[in-house]
């Protein structure tokens, strides 16, 4: 009898052990090496000298480097960019959160980076020319602008090149449809971070934002429909 409940629990068991079932894993995924904008993602040491990433600081478990060249993202200027080398597998491509590799394999050669950071400052404007719009006080033009820096001008510059926008909890993620890059614009409006996504995650997400966008106007039309029925 126990060896029938057995025979019954390992069949049950059989599409989550794989392997011990006969069946065949799939293969494992891995990032190659992408060029964003002038950066590699994601990357191990040689890359991150090559990007002028030498300016080091270890820490616990990993090192901070920050670029030591005045540093630009899609045109926009930043004060500063940064990477953090880790004993970490960021070239594996499965969705999880990645775990340190076990001390007998911590090399030099094992460190990768996954993101690359940059901090930027506001985006300053002259007076004159937001006066001049006469738009409420809120409003600012980006053609305003004092100089090509700072967070709006990005965030502008993302919006006119075909980048769509997905906010989660005053965090912002720009994605596109011929890119396998995510851009993160943290809730302080300062820190921007870039690294490689897969298909599959880049496409879910526009597909997701798509569906809001679409979902969103067909509310409006609605709403615009109820308005026009009880002006006639």
């Amino acid at each position: 009898m126990m060896g029938k409940i057995y025979l019954y629990a390992l069949i049950a068991a059989c599409p989550l052990l794989i392997a011990a079932c006969g069946g065949k894993a799939e293969p494992v995924r891995r990032f190659n090496v992408i060029d964003f904008d002038g950066y590699k993602l994601p990357g191990r040491i040689e890359e991150a000298k090559k990007m002028g990433f030498k300016d080091c600081k270890s820490g616990y478990g990993h090192f901070e480097c920050a670029r030591t060249d005045k540093t630009t993202l899609l045109g926009v200027k930043t004060l500063n960019a940064s990477l953090s080398l880790e004993y970490k597998d960021y070239f594996l491509d499965d969705g999880t959160y990645k775990t340190e590799l076990p001390q007998d394999q911590r090399v030099p050669e094992k460190l990768s980076y996954e993101s690359i950071s940059f901090l930027l400052p506001e985006t300053q404007y002259e007076e004159r020319c937001v006066a001049k719009k006469k738009l409420d006080v809120w409003d600012k033009p980006i053609e305003c602008r004092k100089d090509d820096e700072g967070t709006e001008y990005l965030k502008y510059k993302l919006l006119t090149t075909g980048w769509l926008t997905r906010d989660s909890k005053l965090h912002r993620y720009y994605f596109k449809e011929d890119q396998l890059i995510q851009i993160h614009i943290d809730r302080d409006g300062k820190n921007v971070d870039i690294k490689q996504i897969s298909r599959k995650e880049r496409d879910s997400a526009i597909q997701s934002i798509k569906q809001k966008i679409s979902d969103a106007q067909a509310k409006q039309a609605a709403q615009d429909d109820v308005l026009k029925k009880l002006k006639d």
